[in-house]
């Protein structure tokens, strides 16, 4: 399945007015060159924002695997879960117990040692069926695309 790599319509939404003055301008005037300009620098905007979160999520990368092996809890099963975490930044105890064939407990122990350095947030506010968030990375992820 093929994935959207940037995403237009953040640019068009910070440049609103200009996107439908030139689009009008298209209607009216048939001028097509002012709008491929345009569009044009909406790419190039799109694609250094996009160069910049990639280097973001890779240094973020970098620094937890730096704070799981200063804080000792660098087991090849806590780098798998941060690996995992890039992939699916939203998990229960029990999808990380079943992803990993782990027992409950182990999951139960190896989250909550991620929460406690910080890398996990519980965002249920639950006592069973938690849910726990990798919110730097979806911060990163988010990052601009908040209405103002």
């Amino acid at each position: 399945m093929q994935k959207p790599l940037l995403y237009l319509s953040y640019y068009f939404k910070l440049h609103r007015q200009e996107y439908y003055d030139r689009l009008n301008l298209v209607r009216e005037k048939g001028d097509y060159e002012q709008w491929i300009q345009f569009f044009l620098k909406g790419v190039i905007w799109t694609a250094e924002s996009a160069l910049e979160t990639i280097k973001q999520i890779l240094a973020l990368a970098d620094q937890h695997k730096k704070l799981l092996l200063h804080k000792k809890i660098s087991s090849p099963l806590a780098i798998v879960l941060l690996d995992y975490l890039f992939v699916k930044p939203y998990v229960s105890i029990q999808e990380v117990s079943n992803s990993f064939h782990i027992s409950f407990q182990r999951a139960q122990a190896l989250v909550l040692q991620f929460v406690d350095i910080g890398i996990l947030k519980e965002i249920t506010g639950k006592k069973r069926d938690r849910c726990f968030s990798y919110w730097e990375y979806l911060d990163c992820l988010s990052e601009g695309t908040h209405s103002y």
